[in-house]
């Protein structure tokens, strides 16, 4: 799987993942190696998670795509935030034995899977959206589409307390 591959980005699939993020209260994204696969896309990837603003928790040959500072990437405390979770992405990410198979999230935690490999889209624990495709290609189209995320205006203070949750077991 090298980063020339064109794949198509479905439209009605990123509305529905920005209809679960602007939904979501306690959101998470997980970003794995395959990000990194289309390099061309990684200025644009950077920004895009600024606007897509959740936390973030890297891995594999991601990490470090966001330096050391950037405030929606986590280090510590996965597993307690994929407990308390009400909607996980995983960008290139399998479930595999680092995520306990899919038993690292709770079973009413809705997940999002974009994966360039259809078997790892759906390895262990059916996602309830699963987009095979380029994850990065994925991103940024969802911020490109969606230039302001909104959540529920209910939803507004409950997402800053999640932050400020994240940020103080980091």
């Amino acid at each position: 799987s090298g980063g020339s591959e064109s794949f198509d980005v479905d439209p009605k699939k990123i509305a529905h993942a920005i209809t679960y993020i602007n939904n979501a209260s306690k959101p998470l994204l997980l970003i794995g190696s395959q990000v990194l696969l289309n390099i061309d896309l990684i200025p644009k990837l950077i920004e895009a998670l600024g606007t897509i603003g959740i936390p973030i928790y890297l891995s594999g040959m991601a990490r470090g795509l966001m330096g050391v500072n950037h405030p929606l990437q986590f280090r510590h405390s996965r597993g307690a935030a994929l407990k308390e979770a009400d909607l996980v992405l995983l960008a290139g990410v399998p479930l595999d034995f680092r995520l306990n198979y899919g038993k690292a999230i709770r079973s009413k935690t809705l997940i999002v899977s974009i994966n360039r490999d259809e078997h790892d889209l759906k390895q262990n624990r059916k996602p309830d959206l699963g987009i095979q495709t380029d994850p990065a290609k994925f991103l940024v189209s969802l911020a490109e589409k969606n230039a302001k995320f909104e959540q529920k205006p209910e939803l507004k203070d409950t997402r800053k307390q999640w932050l400020l949750e994240m940020t103080a077991r980091e």
